[in-house]
């Protein structure tokens, strides 16, 4: 297990959110759509969100996988949202087809360029 000591002066610097983060609720929110866990509610929200889900969404559902690690690109720092979502759409071309290429693909193959190959804006725009 580990351990971390923080002294009073530690703790006079943590700053706590006051409001939720919507790039990381999303991002959380994406593990446990993916899960098989939880309770009747969890599993009506899963069975209501996967039936309203476009075929679109599947590299994001690659990108973050059940549990674990997903690219930090995708929660970016910021105070305004519109901001953090400019910041994720400006992600530059090489970082996600890099990440797209070398992330496993179901069943543990590797991905080829995938729609990584062009920037997120322009393919926002078609």
């Amino acid at each position: 297990m580990l351990r971390v000591h923080f002294s009073g002066e530690d703790l006079g610097r943590v700053r706590v959110a006051t409001r939720p983060d919507p790039l990381w609720e999303t991002t959380l929110s994406l593990h446990r759509l993916q899960r098989g866990d939880g309770g009747l509610p969890v599993r009506k929200w899963r069975g209501t969100v996967r039936s309203r889900l476009p075929k679109a969404a599947g590299p994001l559902l690659t990108l973050v996988p059940p549990s674990g690690y997903f690219p930090d690109f995708l929660t970016p720092s910021g105070e305004d949202l519109d901001e953090q979502l400019e910041r994720v759409s400006g992600t530059e071309r090489p970082s996600c087809a890099g990440i797209w290429r070398s992330w496993p693909a179901p069943g543990g193959r590797r991905r080829g360029r995938g729609i990584w190959a062009t920037p997120i804006r322009r393919r926002s725009a078609r």
